[in-house]
């Protein structure tokens, strides 16, 4: 696993149009998202890239879940948070690529929030540009 580092920020959007509370995310450098990209590129896979979104390439750390105890909550923004990252891209959902991330600290940080341990989170690199569905059907016997 690689090691890195990106900066917390909570309530990412609050004064936006479109506002969803309880949202925390590492924003991570983009060299990350465009690296990833451009190996899923050399194997003949096309993402939009998460190095142009809204939230640039990015862990969400909270997905809008109200806090068991939101006495934490903004403790630590605008905070560098380290985390370890996978080389293994993966893409089982066939709607996006990402790499796994490992992070003790994210998950401290959570804890503080009322949550269970959760160690593992991911990184986005981005959207597919042809997206897949992959359906097994084990209903026929094939003997």
């Amino acid at each position: 696993m690689f090691t890195s580092t990106g900066t917390l920020f909570y309530d990412p959007g609050k004064g936006l149009k479109k506002f969803d509370p309880w949202w925390a995310l590492l924003l991570c450098d983009n060299e990350l998202s465009r690296y990833y990209a451009w190996q899923l590129k050399r194997q003949g896979i096309e993402v939009f890239s998460n190095d142009k979104g809204l939230w640039k390439t990015h862990i969400s750390v909270m997905k809008g879940e109200v806090p068991p105890d939101p006495t934490a909550w903004s403790k630590y923004d605008g905070q560098e948070v380290e985390f370890h990252y996978s080389h293994i891209l993966r893409s089982e959902n066939g709607e996006h690529a990402w790499v796994d991330v490992y992070s003790e600290d994210l998950s401290d940080i959570r804890q503080e929030l009322g949550f269970v341990f959760k160690p593992w989170f991911h990184m986005t690199v981005g959207r597919l540009v042809r997206p897949y569905r992959h359906t097994l059907d084990f209903s026929q016997d094939l003997t």
